[in-house]
C-alpha cells in the first residue's frame, strides 16, 4: 500500500495461531499489577481485538488490579 510520497506500508494480519497467542497475552497482562508502561497500554487499546468473552476476563481483571493497586495505594498514604 503506497501513499502519494509516503514509502510503502505493509499491512500485517494474524495467523490463528497467533490470535490464541495474542489473546492469551493480553489475558496473562490483565491480571497481573497495573504498571502504566507499554504492556497495559496493549492491553487497555486492544479489547476490540478479543472475543467478548475474553474481553470481559480482561476487563475485570484490569478492575482487580487497579483496586489492589488503589487499596496498596492507600495503606501507603495514610500509613
Amino acid at each position: 500500500m503506497k501513499e502519494e510520497n509516503m514509502p510503502e506500508k505493509a499491512i500485517y494480519s494474524l495467523t490463528a495461531a497467533s490470535e490464541i497467542e495474542f489473546e492469551k497475552l493480553m489475558l496473562e497482562t490483565a491480571v497481573k499489577p497495573v504498571h502504566i508502561f507499554l504492556d497495559f497500554n496493549a492491553v487497555i487499546v486492544n479489547p476490540d481485538s478479543l472475543t467478548p468473552e475474553n474481553r470481559a476476563l480482561c476487563l475485570d481483571g484490569i478492575e482487580q488490579s487497579v483496586t489492589e493497586l488503589k487499596s496498596y495505594q492507600e495503606q501507603i498514604w495514610d500509613g
